[in-house]
């Protein structure tokens, strides 16, 4: 659909998907419906059918928004900045709002955003054509909208820097969840009680991409993508490891608990998105605009994939293993994994940055 289909009118359908959704379940409530886990599962489907929509348009609107390369990076960067921001705050007000809103009152206001965001899609500023111009010229072959999903694979094996960056993906999402599921375990078990310090280990990570996001614009990487890239998963790796040597050796005080595994989380923070700005950098400038639509449709679902396939299975193994032993083996694979793509093609090649 990205592909084919207008950008703004994606975004308005994406918007349109979640008002519908809000209101029938608001009706459903109204007419006497309960609040169940049925009812709950069927509204979390189509919210996020709205949002993986959303998403994908997003990233492939930003060559028919912008003017320049330097505008691509300022693109992303706010949308990460802004998308940080609401992920971090937004837990926090709805948490401290329901205490004294009902659940109507809060679909309503959601459907009040959604169409405020349409309002804003309206008055985006998209061009008939692609600001930048791919450097792919292997794609040219399958740059119409009638391109399947096959040809897109056979898109990708060919071009193997774009195929090692959607797998590092795969890979790093699947073993960070070892930071997902085990952190707030050892965070909770070390910290109970303390809710000023679990808060603030909690915010460190969308803190640091918020930092991190407002700095990107002022980094000149232009032409140093995969460097950038490579070398942001390399430090994430070590950071990850870290949070096993901290929980081994620096268990107490807690003070000093808290402080090491604050800073690490807010590192991680800043490393993940020094790394996901480029790579959509890299992305929106390697492949052909028609394109990109199956291409980040297919990065989104690698995520999608990799994140509770991880969570499953680091769930498992936090139940039979130590807590350091695992931050530390798959903070070291994330690490030589990113390690061995230099040699495979995940490098910048001299004089590129350049222009």
């Amino acid at each position: 659909m990205v592909d084919r289909f207008p950008k703004r009118a994606l975004l308005i359908g994406s918007q349109l998907v979640s008002i519908v959704s809000l209101l029938v379940f608001g009706l459903f409530l109204q007419w006497g419906g309960q609040v169940s886990v049925i009812s709950v599962s069927i509204l979390t489907v189509f919210l996020n059918i709205s949002d993986i929509s959303y998403g994908s348009t997003l990233m492939t609107s930003a060559v028919y928004i912008v003017s320049s390369e330097e505008q691509l990076i300022d693109y992303n960067s706010t949308q990460q900045s802004m998308s940080s921001f609401a992920s971090m705050m937004g837990p926090l007000l709805a948490g401290a709002a329901y205490s004294f809103i009902n659940l109507k009152l809060f679909l309503g206001f959601e459907v009040f955003c959604e169409v405020i965001a349409i309002i804003f899609f309206l008055k985006l500023p998209y061009s008939k054509r692609p600001s930048i111009r791919s450097t792919d010229l292997d794609s040219d072959s399958i740059s119409t909208n009638n391109a399947t999903f096959v040809e897109t694979i056979k898109y990708l094996l060919k071009e193997h820097v774009v195929l090692l960056l959607m797998l590092g993906m795969l890979l790093i999402n699947f073993l960070m969840s070892s930071l997902t599921v085990g952190l707030p375990y050892v965070v909770f078990t070390k910290l109970s009680g303390n809710s000023l310090s679990i808060g603030l280990i909690e915010i460190a990570v969308p803190v640091g991409m918020i930092i991190a996001s407002l700095v990107m614009p002022y980094l000149k990487f232009k032409r140093r993508e995969l460097s950038l890239i490579v070398l942001s998963w390399i430090v994430c790796g070590i950071l990850i490891a870290s949070n096993g040597v901290v929980i081994q050796a620096f268990a107490s005080p807690l003070v000093v608990f808290t402080a090491l595994i604050f800073l690490i989380s807010l590192l991680i923070g800043m490393v993940l998105v020094t790394g996901k700005i480029p790579l959509v950098t890299y992305m929106q400038k390697q492949i052909q605009p028609k394109q990109q639509g199956k291409v980040f449709s297919l990065l989104d679902a690698f995520v999608q994939v990799a994140v509770p396939l991880g969570t499953a299975v680091f769930g498992f193994l936090f139940d039979r293993l130590a807590a350091p032993a695992i931050f530390i083996i798959a903070g070291t694979l994330i690490a030589l994994f990113s390690v061995i793509l230099v040699p495979l093609g995940l490098r910048d090649v001299p004089g590129d940055e350049q222009d």
